[in-house]
């Protein structure tokens, strides 16, 4: 699960950095919005790597906290459907 929470997280920064480098979409995220205007490409390395990182503690504490399996479902869920979105706007500007 983890490998796939990473890999979508991937995913979704590639695809926003590739929208938003082509001018069909927004950053909907106010913070990772501010941070672009800040950091500029970092931020999207910055935003892969810290969202990399809490995905391996949760996998470390996932056998500690009976809230973490659920965590980790509920994250993967959202990267499910953030991958979707991208997939809509990818299919209506190219399709």
């Amino acid at each position: 699960m983890i490998w796939a929470i990473v890999l979508l997280g991937g995913l979704d920064v590639a695809a926003t950095a590739w929208g938003l480098h082509i001018g069909v979409i927004e950053e909907a995220n106010p913070l990772l919005a501010s941070m672009l205007g800040a950091m500029g490409g970092w931020a999207w390395f910055a935003t892969f790597a810290l969202s990399a990182l809490a995905a391996v503690v949760l996998w470390c504490l996932r056998r500690r906290c009976r809230f973490v399996p659920p965590a980790m479902w509920l994250i993967l869920t959202a990267r499910v459907l953030a991958i979707g979105l991208h997939i809509r706007w990818i299919v209506v500007v190219f399709g």
